[in-house]
């Protein structure tokens, strides 16, 4: 009697585990939506995320299923995983289907870049890993700190806007420019600042010549992890921004992740574009 008891305490405590959200195995695919599990407390059930995921720093501790659009079902199945919580950016679509194929629990997010879509995401994500309380504190922590940056941009209002040229990358020795349906469009959206590269669709090469006839008042670069940011600055010494002392150089992930860190891009933004925004 005492042996059968037993046992089926055993195995009412290994049900118990794994019905527990916290329990479950889950691989995360887009930096924006780990940030999000970490900031909800919830990064205790993460075993992977991909090369987007490079914040916060413990993220990058973690086995790598690799770049977001280019997943192998191998390399997600060898890390024996319960979910997996990817961007609508993430791909290839078979490998996708095949994952769920195999059983795997599969949820993508739809990208918006937008405060309304930082929300949603942390909505989608706290239902998954099982965190909905704390998703209402980090969206109400959010909306805290992005007001001063709102009254700053409000406080503008009816003046004329300042340009920006945003770039992310290079190819061959151009920095590729960001035009419209970009995120850095929906940032610039944000903060009321005009595109000078407004006839841009997407990311394009620029050339310096294109630089200077765009003749911005604020350039932004997005850098990525190992660039030195006053190598990728000296590029554009010559710049009327350069000179107004209004060339900045930020992290890509915090810039145009969309995620927790909204708030911190669009006062870095906005503190060049309006002055220091009051805290």
């Amino acid at each position: 009697m005492i042996r059968f008891l037993v046992l089926t305490l055993a195995l009412l405590s290994q049900w118990s585990i794994a019905a527990e959200p916290s329990a479950q195995r889950l691989v995360v695919v887009d930096g924006s939506l780990t940030e999000i599990v970490y900031a909800l407390g919830a990064e205790d059930q993460l075993v992977a995320v991909d090369t987007t995921s490079v914040y916060p720093e413990p993220a990058t501790d973690l086995p790598n299923v690799g770049y977001m659009r280019a997943l192998s079902v191998e390399g997600v199945l060898s890390l024996r995983p319960q979910k997996l919580i990817a961007s609508s950016d993430a791909g290839p679509p078979p490998v996708l289907a095949q994952l769920r194929q195999s059983g795997l629990d599969v949820t993508t997010i739809k990208i918006d870049a937008s405060v309304d879509g930082l929300y949603s995401k942390i909505d989608e994500v706290a239902a998954q890993v099982g965190k909905t309380a704390q998703a209402d504190q980090l969206k109400q922590s959010i909306a805290e700190q992005l007001a001063p940056v709102m009254q700053t941009v409000a406080a503008h209002q009816g003046k004329e806007h300042p340009s920006a040229l945003v770039f992310l990358g290079m190819q061959g020795n151009q920095f590729m420019v960001a035009g419209q349906h970009t995120k850095a469009q929906a940032l610039l959206d944000l903060l009321e600042i005009d595109n000078a590269a407004p006839s841009i669709h997407g990311y394009k090469p620029f050339s310096q010549e294109s630089v200077l006839s765009a003749d911005a008042d604020i350039i932004i670069i997005a850098s990525h992890a190992g660039q030195k940011p006053e190598t990728l600055a000296s590029r554009f010494a010559h710049t009327r921004a350069a000179k107004n002392n209004k060339v900045m150089v930020v992290d890509s992930a915090l810039l145009l992740g969309f995620g927790p860190r909204l708030p911190q891009a669009l006062m870095q933004v906005a503190d060049v574009a309006y002055g220091k925004t009051a805290k």
